[in-house]
């Protein structure tokens, strides 16, 4: 089965469509300024089309997310007691051609239908930028995608790099911080 191929327009900076109806009203108001003239009109357009910085991405049909799951000492027991309960609640959501990938992590990452369920590195760290760095490598580029981190927060070290790359490929990234919140609920 062939993927259907969705091309879809984006503007860039779409505060500049405001412009058009005060185009027009600037036209109706001023006719000596002749902007109802065809030429004038679609250099006027034109401009303003060029300015919303339209874009055409082409992407296959569906959506791809990619969810990290901290393993790691400190957040296994949250894991592992929270995981079933956000895995359901995503397949539930899942759309016909959607796809979901789980990655779980701590020192190293893998693929959950990939690897082996035990983590080779062991679980006394959580090193988020290896599992990112994993997803987007593995990241068909002909498709929509989204990445949801789902973790205690605490990471070992910094991301360095990956931060830039996942901002560059403009993948977006969500997160979820697992275990028992600390803070009192408040009602107002």
């Amino acid at each position: 089965m062939v993927a259907r191929q969705e091309a879809r327009m984006i503007f860039g900076a779409p505060e500049w469509l405001f412009l058009l109806p005060a185009l027009l009203i600037f036209a109706w108001r001023a006719p000596h300024w002749r902007l109802h003239e065809p030429c004038r009109a679609l250099a006027l357009l034109t401009l303003v089309l060029a300015l919303a910085d339209p874009r055409i991405r082409s992407l296959g049909a569906g959506l791809d997310l990619w969810v990290l799951v901290d393993r790691s000492d400190s957040c296994a027991a949250a894991a592992a007691a929270q995981g079933p309960e956000i895995e359901s609640i995503l397949a539930r959501s899942k759309h016909a051609d959607d796809q979901i990938y789980y990655i779980d992590f701590a020192v190293d990452a893998c693929r959950r239908d990939q690897g082996d369920p035990e983590l080779p590195g062991g679980n006394n760290q959580t090193r988020t930028a290896n599992a990112l760095d994993l997803a987007l490598a593995q990241m068909p580029s002909d498709r929509a995608a989204r990445l949801l981190l789902l973790t205690d927060g605490f990471a070992t070290e910094a991301l360095g790099t990956t931060a830039e790359k996942v901002l560059r490929r403009g993948v977006p990234l969500d997160y979820r911080l697992l275990g028992e919140g600390d803070a009192v609920d408040f009602r107002v």
